[in-house]
């Protein structure tokens, strides 16, 4: 995984409005790994990964702060992006 900080903000600029999955795969994508790869350190399966990113699914509160917790994201992003979503 890399150190670099990316930053909500930073990413709207350039693709537009991120929900909970847009920001998921955005940083897979940065860390140039696959679903596979992503869903096991989540430990989540490649298809709730896959449901999560595309936006079939949304994930419990529980879900996102254990997502948030494994990965690293900031707390204050992913909320952000959780509030959204609800």
């Amino acid at each position: 995984m890399s150190t670099k900080k990316i930053l909500v903000a930073d990413i709207e600029k350039q693709f537009g409005a991120l929900s909970f999955g847009r920001l998921l795969r955005s940083h897979r994508m940065v860390e140039e790994i696959s679903q596979v790869e992503m869903a096991k350190k989540l430990g989540l399966s490649k298809q709730s990964l896959n449901d999560l990113e595309s936006g079939r699914k949304i994930p419990s509160i529980r879900r996102a702060v254990q997502i948030e917790k494994k990965w690293g994201f900031s707390k204050t992003s992913l909320f952000s992006l959780f509030c959204r979503i609800r």
